[in-house]
């Protein structure tokens, strides 16, 4: 059901054009016409579903309007079609070896669908769409629950791209319930990148930042620049970005000597001979009036 090698377009093409559109029109749940015990539960929320709708003949329910629009215009109009073979029951095979190629191909399915959702919803992260990059988080944590379980390394990215877009939209508990699961993940992998570890240790820097903890703040924003130097070293880009958010807590606590000290860090990670590249951790933080980290922005503030 995922379009073969050589034939992109076909997919790109039902991508834009629904991305464009409304969503299907929704229909009221009556609760009289519902089964005793029987419970619908929000795609996207997990609240009780008030509205059914119908994508491509497959049956989807949200706790009202709103929620639907919001899912439809964050993934949903780009991967609903893909969705109705995973969304049908399961073919009979006879033989167990069909039955395992069966297996193989969902799981191969689901695996593309993962990717699709994250680069939609770190996309929208970049641009600063906090609420549009929801959606794509959601779907592919739910797909990778189904494929790892809980507790596994791989669930830390989606885990992250969540606590991010609730932390840029101000709603620091369901941040940092996020950043928790995620860091319970990697207590369990220890031997997990030092790169995923720096992640974690910014977001939670942020948070803390945000809450006006700063003395927390700092120190997980030192563990975010040592995971990263020792992942691409202390001059990369990457590690710019934990020099950044340093400025930026020492600047709050109005240590301006410090704040100064950690933007020329950030002048000479610009001028490092690496590529430079866009940094979606990077992209508009909700800290302080701080603009993006450059050159010329350190140099006159020195």
């Amino acid at each position: 059901w995922l379009p073969q090698e050589g034939s992109p377009s076909e997919l790109g093409g039902w991508s834009r054009i629904m991305a464009t559109t409304r969503p299907p029109p929704s229909q009221k749940l009556n609760p009289l016409a519902v089964a005793k015990g029987q419970r619908f539960i929000c795609e996207l929320t997990g609240k009780q579903a008030s509205i059914i709708v119908y994508f491509y003949g497959v049956p989807y329910y949200y706790y009202d309007r709103t929620t639907l629009e919001l899912d439809w215009n964050g993934i949903k109009s780009k991967i609903a079609q893909m969705l109705v073979p995973l969304r049908q029951p399961p073919s009979v095979f006879p033989t167990v070896e069909e039955r395992e190629k069966q297996e193989a191909s969902v799981r191969k399915s689901k695996l593309a669908l993962i990717e699709l959702c994250r680069m939609e919803a770190t996309k929208y992260l970049v641009h600063g769409d906090f609420e549009l990059s929801i959606p794509g988080a959601v779907q592919a944590l739910r797909f990778s629950l189904d494929i790892y379980g809980s507790g596994k390394i791989e669930l830390v990215p989606c885990y992250l791209l969540l606590a991010e877009a609730n932390l840029g939209l101000g709603r620091h508990k369901q941040a940092e319930e996020y950043l928790s699961l995620a860091n319970w993940s990697i207590l369990k992998n220890p031997d997990c990148s030092n790169r995923t570890k720096s992640q974690l240790y910014r977001n939670f820097g942020k948070l803390y930042a945000s809450q006006g903890k700063h003395d927390e703040a700092l120190r997980q924003l030192a563990n975010d620049v040592y995971f990263s130097s020792l992942q691409v070293g202390p001059e990369h880009m990457e590690t710019a970005g934990g020099y950044y958010f340093l400025a930026t807590v020492f600047y709050l606590q109005k240590r301006i000597d410090c704040a100064l000290a950690m933007c020329d860090k950030v002048a000479c990670s610009s001028l490092s001979p690496f590529p430079l590249r866009p940094l979606p951790l990077l992209a508009r933080p909700p800290l302080c009036s701080f603009s993006a980290p450059a050159h010329s922005s350190c140099s006159s503030a020195s």
